[in-house]
């Protein structure tokens, strides 16, 4: 689920603005980008829901808390974050009228939400936070 979400966000006009993926239309070109956007958030938020609906109710906030690390700011989200700007970026903010701000170079800020963990390190949880009360 969160490879799919990945390669339907990754696809999308603001970011590598992919019209096709292994020769067939890319979601946003089929239907449509609102739809692509919605897609691909439903699937990463299933990806979470399946974890924590696990039989094995102990294992559940780990694994939910490593997929969290693993696809978010120090993982893939991150990892994005820090190539250069997508395909499509400039193309997007060349046509936006919206706000004069859209036009400006942007810096990437910095994305860290643990601090100083290295990328592909999950912290460890802390004693309170794998309770489930």
């Amino acid at each position: 689920m969160i490879h799919t979400y990945s390669l339907v966000h990754d696809d999308l006009p603001c970011m590598d603005d992919d019209d096709l993926r292994r020769g067939r239309p890319t979601l946003h070109v089929k239907f449509d980008e609102a739809t692509a956007v919605l897609a691909g958030d439903a699937l990463h938020t299933e990806a979470f829901a399946t974890l924590a609906e696990l039989s094995e109710a102990s294992l559940a906030p780990a694994l939910v808390r490593t997929l969290a690390f693993a696809a978010g700011l120090e993982g893939m989200v991150g990892g994005r974050s820090s190539i250069s700007p997508p395909k499509g970026a400039a193309r997007a903010r060349r046509s936006s009228r919206r706000s004069t701000a859209a036009n400006r170079p942007r810096s990437s800020p910095p994305l860290s939400r643990w601090g100083r963990s290295a990328p592909g390190r999950v912290p460890p949880i802390s004693a309170g936070s794998a309770s489930t009360g």
